[in-house]
């Protein structure tokens, strides 16, 4: 518990103190925030790029696993007769 809020109370320590010195007025003329904004973004797709690969890549790896494709030829089996949906009309009890 003490490690965790030691951890997130520097976080937001460091983090204040970033946003505190980026509205300091620079020394010389700064570029256009835009150019910030567009490598943040550029990151951002980047890393979603690089979940969507692995992701891809381990589906397709347990999609043609041996254990898979046993699993999709096996025959269903039913649980249990009443779960079963027949067509067939039940008689009538009296």
């Amino acid at each position: 518990m003490l490690a965790r809020r030691s951890l997130l109370m520097t976080a937001t320590g460091l983090l204040t103190s970033y946003l505190a010195a980026g509205q300091t007025p620079a020394t010389a003329p700064a570029p256009s925030g835009s150019d910030a904004l567009f490598w943040v973004l550029v990151g951002v797709l980047g890393l979603v790029a690089l979940l969507v690969v692995v992701v891809g890549t381990s589906v397709a790896s347990a999609t043609s696993s041996p254990y898979w494709q046993q699993q999709r030829a096996a025959p269903e089996v039913a649980t249990h007769p009443s779960s079963s949906t027949s067509t067939k009309p039940e008689a009538a009890a009296c």
